[in-house]
């Protein structure tokens, strides 16, 4: 794959990230009620701009007729509990659509920490983050060696396995399976100095095979490693242990930490939202190679696990140390860092749990904290968005819109390239990196500090109009995630609600920060991205403060008066446009002329793809890597909306085989 050619495609990833625009600001609760405070309420109109998803998910199969194909379908949310509606109840019946005031207060508190310098009160500072990998390992043995964790170091050799009557392989499949994972075995191999190198040279076979321990000549003590069953398995793995040049084993330590994270590999593939192969095609998630991990944990030194390992001295004046424990070659790698860990070290922006040390957005919006009587209330409240209903859309057919929405992946911040910043740039590229570490040279990495790694920041979606998708109909059957599609009632563009937002004891400036974050701007091409879908184009709006309410009160007479706020007051409080609030405009500008080009990462083929994932995007992902580089990373907001091409991002163009 290559990205040469002059008719390549430029895409947009649907989302960037806004920085961490300096150190996260922090004070005592206290000191966001000081000075003058203001009461009242600010009335909103809300108008969508492209059609806006937000599911009733009082019944998932709201939309179901004998013609819908997907597993689940929602109405648009609305007061109206469809719990007992069955056979399509929900079509044949008019319910009034509603936005959650919890729905608005998340897309602006969101925009408001980001321009104001709050945390990231909604990070999951204890994510386990990972990603398949290629980086190359070597095989060994684990095993407990005087209450240390170690690894015995192995060279690896390929057992033919074939069906049964057949002469093909060393060992029949019928044969094959009823050895366990990690079974004593004796072989004999091809060659004699052999090893697995990266080089390109192949893995060595073995050319005879016994049951346990064989001291007949040739025959040297090896391990069989099944692995993860599939169908039409063709070779499997022999695990022989090195010995050094006094016949004795070569030794490796491994700290304890390193166990917990191939705890959590295995964990994954157990998991079937993770893994979407497991119970398909004899995938069990490394169910028996998980009760040989699991006898290991009880048994100590006398229990033993295959494994693939990499190498690391974690200083230069100390021992090798192994590394990345994985149950395959290509496997998952589970990373030490964390969220939180990475916030913290990125100016602490990790999110507030004590009200003795509150950021601007959780000084107003509140936080729940870890500890009894740590907690702060909000002094603001959002009402739900009422629709607003005129002549022309007053019925179904005038405003709902019904879509088969795809799969939506989770998250995947494994993806470095794009949620972090280069710790290392070349001529050549960016050097691989990842949580962890950076790779300094073929199979050579250093070990990062969290302080060298910078986080991108907060993720926010580009607007661009949704592509068309037919309604009611059958998907494509050859889609494999066909059941994780969804028929969803979307509110078509075009339409209108009206929501409140109450506050109480704000001050000036927390008051002008609320409306910067409600107005963008104060101009037409800001919008906001709302519910579900954001990622294809889905919920664009444009919000747009139209009257603020001071509530006062005779300090005398007791007598309660509103008066209308001239918003231009507030003008001066948020004059300074910071690099943060920039970005936000230049992401949220639903007039921007780069909307044509969002797309997720595109690879496109010479000839027809052989397979359904050819041109999925983790494609684009694993042509961008070399061996030791990264080609390209996600372009900043600033280069996204600039001419300079270098930075752009363009689609990865694959050949067939006959091409």
């Amino acid at each position: 794959m290559n990205s040469g050619g002059k008719n390549r495609e430029r895409f947009v990833n649907p989302y960037n990230f806004v920085s961490l625009d300096g150190r996260c600001e922090r004070h005592p609760a206290e000191y966001y009620r000081e000075g003058e405070r203001l009461t009242g309420y600010i009335e909103c109109s809300l108008t969508t701009l492209t059609p806006l998803i937000i599911p009733n998910t009082s019944n998932d199969k709201a939309l179901h007729t004998s013609r819908t194909w997907s597993e689940q379908s929602y109405d648009f949310y609305s007061y109206t509990n469809l719990e007992r509606a069955k056979d399509g109840a929900a079509l044949k019946k008019f319910h009034e659509p509603v936005i959650p005031g919890s729905e608005l207060r998340g897309v602006i508190r969101s925009v408001y920490e980001a321009a104001f310098k709050g945390c990231l009160s909604t990070a999951d500072v204890g994510r386990t983050m990972y990603r398949r990998t290629m980086r190359p390992k070597e095989p060994g043995i684990l095993r407990k060696v005087e209450g240390k964790w170690m690894i015995e170091l192995c060279e690896r050799y390929l057992l033919s396995v074939s069906p049964a009557r057949s002469r093909e392989g060393n060992v029949s499949r019928e044969s094959h399976e009823r050895w366990k994972e990690g079974a004593e075995v004796s072989v004999k191999v091809e060659g004699e100095d052999v090893s697995l190198k990266p080089e390109g040279n192949k893995t060595k076979k073995v050319v005879d095979i016994k049951d346990g321990h064989v001291t007949a000549d040739g025959f040297q003590q090896g391990y069989l490693h099944k692995g993860e069953a599939f169908q039409n398995k063709k070779t499997t793995s022999v695990f022989v242990p090195k010995r050094d040049k006094d016949n004795n084993k070569t030794l490796i330590p491994v700290h304890e930490d390193e166990i917990k994270r191939l705890e959590k590999v295995l964990s994954q593939y157990m998991d079937p939202k993770l893994n979407r192969h497991i119970d398909a095609k004899g995938h069990t998630g490394y169910a028996e190679y998980r009760k040989v991990f699991d006898q290991i944990l009880q048994t100590g030194e006398q229990g033993q696990l295959l494994v693939y390992y990499s190498t690391y001295k974690p200083k230069e004046t100390e021992e090798v140390q192994a590394t990345y424990l994985t149950p395959a070659m290509i496997s998952k790698e589970v990373y030490l860092q964390t969220i939180g860990a990475l916030l913290k070290a990125n100016e602490e922006y990790q999110p507030c749990t004590e009200r003795s040390h509150v950021c601007p957005a959780c000084g107003l919006f509140g936080m729940a904290g870890e500890k009894p009587k740590t907690s702060l209330g909000s002094r603001i409240r959002f009402s739900d968005a009422e629709y607003v209903s005129n002549d022309s859309n007053r019925s179904r057919e005038g405003m709902y819109w019904s879509i088969l929405l795809p799969e939506l992946g989770a998250p995947k911040p494994g993806a470095v390239e794009f949620y972090t910043l280069p710790p290392v740039q070349t001529n050549s590229g960016y050097k691989k990196w990842t949580y962890d570490d950076v790779l300094e040279a073929q199979r050579k990495f250093r070990l990062l500090e969290p302080q060298e790694l910078r986080l991108r920041g907060r993720k926010f979606y580009w607007h661009h109009t949704p592509k068309e998708r037919k309604n009611n109909s059958r998907s494509d059957q050859s889609n494999r995630n066909v059941a994780m599609q969804k028929e969803v009632r979307a509110v078509k563009k075009g339409n209108n609600f009206h929501f409140r937002i109450y506050f109480d004891q704000v001050t000036i400036k927390e008051l002008a920060q609320l409306y910067w974050s409600l107005a963008l701007g104060n101009s037409d091409q800001y919008a906001h991205k709302i519910g579900h879908g954001k990622p294809l184009g889905y919920g664009s709006a444009k919000i747009k403060p139209e009257n603020i309410w001071i509530r006062r009160i005779d300090s005398t007479s007791g007598l309660r008066t509103l008066s209308l706020l001239d918003s231009k007051e507030l003008e001066k409080h948020t004059a300074t446009l910071s690099i943060a609030m920039g970005q936000l405009q230049h992401l949220l500008n639903y007039k921007s002329s780069i909307s044509e080009h969002v797309s997720y990462p595109k690879v496109r083929f010479g000839k027809k793809p052989n397979k359904i994932n050819d041109s999925a995007s983790h494609q684009w992902f694993k042509a961008n890597m070399t061996s030791t580089h990264f080609l390209k990373v996600l372009p900043t907001v600033e280069q996204e909306v600039g001419t300079e091409q270098s930075a752009h991002l363009f689609e990865l163009f694959k050949h067939d085989k006959g091409s």
